[in-house]
């Protein structure tokens, strides 16, 4: 008989071992994947976007693996996996809460004082120049109160220049988690609707797309998933920014930004800890199908007919194209508007470390540190 013949193949291919699933793949028809028969074939890469790396990337994969079929073992990998991303916030929201009761509170308290004692001490209350602010008066309570003074040169608000900077990126930070859910919201809101209330997935060689689902599955990942992490990003912004506006001191200033910088990044820590790798290579494998641009192909097609290649026509041929890249240009100037707008409003504002300050801290403490630079001990 023939080494090569299909007889002597097969009898082969029952001796080997079965071959490997994928990551997260079970070996039960009834449980796996959800595909049509007949599956379309899969979009291009450039309409394809990846999962993010995080607890909430895994919950959504969780989401949309646990409506492709009904094993209850997945069931439970999902309920595991939003345990973790609600620890997750829980820590990020208790150590907040803990901060402004125990550290910011106190530290308010203490900047009232500090700002009530400067204005007894450097400002004129009687006669015609009633609260004025007095050279003479605030060298003699510079001369006998110095290590006051110093730390009333210390407060964030005596300094607004480099408070705005460090609120600036603060606000960067927080806005970054903030558009990065409303666009995943964007986008699930944008994929197409599926009747049977399963979601659709295309496979391929080396990905899984979901390319529609059902309203029930939006729900689910928009409501328990994303908005979560808004409400998460937003009360982070508030309690920091009062965090950092009470911080006794500009060094304790940068260090708190870099404590406040690690609560944002917890998920990425718990999701590297608590997640396991089989978990993770799914995440990576799965992505979303999403309805832009394809500027390769678009790009292709003028090439093609000869044309000569200018950023217009290659990258925007067409009016609808045109109007796509003034939305965009809008939104970038919209964004960059918010993020200066909201820290500065706050800052002059709606601050409640000191409500009645009146800005007038800036100039003394510029002399302040000029007489101490300039005298020998500096």
């Amino acid at each position: 008989m023939d080494c090569c013949s299909p007889q002597v193949a097969t009898e082969i291919d029952t001796l080997l071992p079965p071959r490997p699933l994928p990551p997260g793949e079970i070996d039960d028809p009834e449980y796996r994947p959800r595909t049509d028969a007949a599956q379309p074939a899969p979009p291009p890469k450039t309409l394809t976007l990846d999962l993010p790396e995080n607890l909430y990337g895994a919950a959504m994969m969780a989401v949309v693996r646990s409506s492709q079929g009904h094993h209850r073992m997945f069931h439970g990998v999902t309920v595991c996996i939003y345990v973790a991303m609600l620890l997750n916030m829980t820590m990020q929201i208790y150590m907040l809460y803990f901060s402004s009761l125990y550290i910011s509170r106190p530290a308010i308290n203490y900047a009232r004082g500090l700002y009530k004692d400067y204005h007894h001490g450097a400002f004129d209350v009687g006669g015609v120049d009633a609260w004025l602010f007095s050279e003479e008066m605030w060298k003699e309570f510079v001369g006998h109160h110095m290590a006051e003074a110093i730390e009333i040169c210390q407060l964030p608000l005596s300094q607004p220049s480099i408070t705005i900077a460090v609120l600036l990126i603060w606000t960067v930070a927080c806005w970054d988690d903030t558009l990065y859910a409303l666009h995943w919201i964007e986008l699930w809101f944008k994929l197409p609707l599926t009747e049977d209330g399963f979601t659709q997935v295309v496979v391929s060689e080396e990905e899984l797309v979901a390319v529609a689902t059902a309203k029930p599955v939006k729900a689910v990942i928009v409501v328990a998933v994303l908005f979560p992490k808004i409400f998460t990003s937003m009360y982070l912004w508030v309690v920091g920014m009062r965090w950092l506006l009470s911080t006794p001191s500009f060094g304790a200033l940068f260090l708190n930004t870099v404590g406040l910088a690690f609560l944002t990044n917890l998920g990425e820590l718990l999701y590297s800890v608590f997640v396991p790798g089989e978990i993770q290579s799914m995440v990576q494998t799965y992505k979303l199908f999403v309805d832009r641009e394809d500027w390769i192909e678009s790009e292709m097609q003028v090439r093609s007919q000869g044309r000569a290649c200018t950023v217009c026509k290659c990258f925007c041929n067409g009016p609808r194209c045109q109007r796509r890249f003034l939305r965009l240009a809008g939104r970038m100037l919209v964004t960059l508007v918010g993020i200066i707008a909201a820290p500065t409003l706050y800052m002059w504002k709606f601050q409640r470390v000191l409500p009645h300050y009146q800005w007038d801290v800036a100039a003394p403490c510029r002399q302040l540190f000029d007489l101490m630079k300039n005298s020998e001990d500096w």
